[in-house]
């Protein structure tokens, strides 16, 4: 399928171009596996002139990068923000993709920072749960306790702060900078748990020395 697409001849005309653009996003959802196929993607795409200021393209390529090659993903994303003038809506996504890369990268400080310039350019009006769910998880790796609860801050003033995927996020941060008695409190005030919910919580008292709330029942299982 793939090789069958790539030689297949494109005439440069303006109407051509979102053929040109739905066919490689179904490429790469469906081939791409490995740098050497995002870049013959990538390539095409390059080749039929299709800007990278298209988001529609864009962010999926950027989405597959992170995954394989996250600092050509940052250069894909510095071309992307700079050129785009499209709206804070599509561009969430492309914020949100680089910092998740970040947060599960040997460098998540830069998360963070991201998000930082997210907020000065003013592409924050749009943020999601996942956007700080991929903050606090950096946050937590990379950064120390007054930024974290900075995060935490925005977070509710957001309405954020009710979410489970986001109150997981912040029960694991607290965790992690052995504030037990913060995890607890946010695991306890949440009115919807899942199995993350349960596992942070019980990992978090495990990591800290505190293994005897688990065992002795002071984490009520109910």
């Amino acid at each position: 399928m793939l090789k069958h697409f790539l030689h297949r001849r494109y005439f440069q005309s303006p109407t051509s171009n979102p053929s040109i653009i739905k066919h490689c996003i179904a490429l790469l959802q469906s081939c791409a596996k490995s740098s050497k196929t995002l870049k013959q993607i990538h390539s095409f795409s390059i080749k039929n002139h299709i800007p990278i200021s298209n988001l529609n393209l864009g962010k999926h390529l950027i989405f597959f990068y992170v995954a394989l090659s996250l600092p050509y993903a940052s250069k894909l994303f510095d071309e992307i923000r700079d050129r785009s003038n499209t709206s804070n809506t599509l561009n969430v996504f492309v914020w949100n993709t680089k910092i998740k890369g970040y947060a599960e990268s040997e460098a998540p400080r830069k998360g963070v920072v991201l998000y930082g310039e997210m907020v000065r350019r003013g592409d924050a009006t749009e943020t999601n749960l996942y956007t700080y769910t991929y903050v606090l998880k950096a946050a937590a790796k990379g950064m120390d306790e007054r930024v974290r609860e900075c995060v935490y801050r925005v977070m509710v003033r957001d309405g954020f702060d009710g979410l489970v995927f986001v109150a997981n996020g912040l029960v694991n941060v607290y965790a992690v900078c052995g504030r037990v008695e913060s995890a607890r409190k946010v695991f306890d005030a949440m009115g919807e748990r899942n199995l993350v919910s349960w596992n942070s919580v019980i990992n978090g008292a495990g990591l800290n020395g505190r293994p005897n709330e688990v065992l002795g029942g002071r984490i009520n299982f109910s």
